[in-house]
């Protein structure tokens, strides 16, 4: 998997998932849910340098490329829970609905690894993402005989979403750079 165009940064996952569903009706009122459990095996692979400048008030040393490997588990669980009333409108049906949802993704620490021993290498606190979003919205159904025995079912959806936990960072750290993070915002 190349993960930017024209760079020399590739990973592997390896994974699996187990996951059960679960819906109820009581009259028009349905709830339903889900529970989810991942476990992957990651791995990363990348060459660095620095290409160094020799300015005159701060020449900087170059550094040549550097072939780093880093390898990590990570595992995620996951649970949604949704319910509506659906109202019959015609040929079809009205049906306002809530949902909730908690997802958790978590990732081992890990540093990354070269047979040079070189200095570019990250290191990775553990980190578990959570994400915990709301939704509110309306379903619009109908179904629809196209002959015989046969009918088509169509149905669309629109609703709000709130995300109480927005935050996807990822922190690497140099090793030996007092603290210096390279902070890498994500959604």
């Amino acid at each position: 998997m190349l993960l930017g165009a024209g760079r020399e940064t590739s990973g592997n996952i390896i994974g699996g998932h187990a996951g059960a569903y679960g819906a109820h009706k009581w009259d028009q009122f349905y709830i339903n849910g889900s529970l989810a459990m991942d476990l992957y095996s990651n791995t990363t692979d990348r060459f660095t340098s620095v290409p160094g400048a020799s300015g005159p008030l701060n020449p900087v040393p170059a550094i040549t490329r550097e072939h780093w490997t880093g390898d990590f588990m990570s595992a995620g669980f996951g649970t949604s829970l949704e319910a509506g009333w659906r109202q019959p409108i015609g040929a079809g049906a009205l049906t306002p609905f809530a949902g909730l949802q908690f997802q958790a993704l978590s990732m081992q620490a890990f540093s990354e690894k070269s047979a040079s021993d070189g200095a570019l290498g990250l290191d990775f606190d553990s980190r578990t993402v959570i994400s915990l979003p709301v939704s509110l919205g309306l379903q619009l159904d109908t179904t629809v005989a196209v002959g015989g025995t046969t009918t088509l079912q169509a149905w669309g959806r629109a609703a709000w979403q709130h995300e109480f936990k927005p935050d996807r960072s990822v922190e690497p750290h140099l090793p030996g750079s007092a603290g210096l993070c390279l902070r890498r915002p994500g959604r």
